[in-house]
Protein backbone atom coordinates (compact mmCIF):
# COMPACT_ATOMS: atom_id res chain seq x y z
CA UNK A 1 0.00 0.00 0.00
CA UNK A 2 1.32 3.60 -0.82
CA UNK A 3 1.95 6.11 1.68
CA UNK A 4 -0.77 8.43 2.88
CA UNK A 5 -0.92 11.65 3.92
CA UNK A 6 -3.81 13.65 5.85
CA UNK A 7 -5.32 16.39 4.32
CA UNK A 8 -7.57 18.66 6.02
CA UNK A 9 -9.67 20.59 4.16
CA UNK A 10 -11.83 23.31 5.42
CA UNK A 11 -15.06 24.81 3.67
CA UNK A 12 -17.84 26.31 3.74
CA UNK A 13 -21.32 25.19 3.50
CA UNK A 14 -24.36 27.44 2.58
CA UNK A 15 -28.11 27.92 2.24
CA UNK A 16 -29.93 30.82 0.44
CA UNK A 17 -32.24 32.35 3.30
CA UNK A 18 -33.39 35.24 0.83
CA UNK A 19 -35.96 35.13 -1.98
CA UNK A 20 -34.62 34.64 -5.87
CA UNK A 21 -36.21 37.45 -6.51
CA UNK A 22 -34.09 39.73 -4.00
CA UNK A 23 -31.99 42.02 -5.38
CA UNK A 24 -29.29 41.33 -2.61
CA UNK A 25 -28.78 37.62 -1.73
CA UNK A 26 -27.94 36.21 1.36
CA UNK A 27 -27.21 33.15 2.75
CA UNK A 28 -26.66 31.22 5.96
CA UNK A 29 -23.05 30.07 6.29
CA UNK A 30 -20.90 27.48 8.30
CA UNK A 31 -17.71 26.73 8.26
CA UNK A 32 -16.34 22.97 8.90
CA UNK A 33 -13.35 20.81 8.01
CA UNK A 34 -12.68 17.21 7.31
CA UNK A 35 -9.61 15.22 7.63
CA UNK A 36 -9.04 12.50 4.77
CA UNK A 37 -6.24 10.41 4.21
CA UNK A 38 -4.88 10.33 0.73
CA UNK A 39 -2.37 9.00 -1.48
CA UNK A 40 0.52 11.17 -1.70
CA UNK A 41 0.18 12.45 -5.67
CA UNK A 42 -3.32 13.32 -4.82
CA UNK A 43 -2.84 15.08 -1.86
CA UNK A 44 0.23 16.82 -3.55
CA UNK A 45 -1.68 17.89 -6.27
CA UNK A 46 -4.12 19.12 -3.76
CA UNK A 47 -2.03 20.75 -1.60
CA UNK A 48 -0.21 22.54 -4.55
CA UNK A 49 -3.39 23.47 -6.56
CA UNK A 50 -6.11 23.93 -3.64
CA UNK A 51 -9.50 24.23 -5.61
CA UNK A 52 -7.88 24.39 -8.97
CA UNK A 53 -6.70 20.71 -8.48
CA UNK A 54 -8.89 18.07 -10.65
CA UNK A 55 -9.03 15.88 -7.62
CA UNK A 56 -10.41 18.92 -4.42
CA UNK A 57 -13.11 17.08 -2.99
CA UNK A 58 -16.03 18.86 -4.95
CA UNK A 59 -18.71 16.61 -4.61
CA UNK A 60 -18.25 15.25 -1.07
CA UNK A 61 -18.16 18.49 0.25
CA UNK A 62 -21.57 19.33 -1.38
CA UNK A 63 -22.35 15.38 0.08
CA UNK A 64 -21.49 16.56 3.57
CA UNK A 65 -23.33 20.08 3.22
CA UNK A 66 -26.65 18.74 2.33
CA UNK A 67 -26.35 15.85 5.07
CA UNK A 68 -25.90 18.64 7.80
CA UNK A 69 -29.29 20.54 6.44
CA UNK A 70 -27.11 22.80 3.74
CA UNK A 71 -27.49 23.19 0.16
CA UNK A 72 -23.91 23.24 -1.35
CA UNK A 73 -20.42 22.76 -0.03
CA UNK A 74 -17.33 25.36 -0.93
CA UNK A 75 -13.93 24.44 -0.83
CA UNK A 76 -11.97 26.60 1.29
CA UNK A 77 -8.23 25.28 1.67
CA UNK A 78 -6.22 22.37 2.07
CA UNK A 79 -4.30 22.12 4.77
CA UNK A 80 -1.27 19.04 5.55
CA UNK A 81 -2.19 17.39 9.00
CA UNK A 82 1.43 16.63 10.49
Amino acid sequence: MKALKRVCITYHMQTMISKPSDSTREYDTAESCIVIPMVEEIANDILEKQSGSAHAPRILLNELACYQGYENGIFLIAEEVK
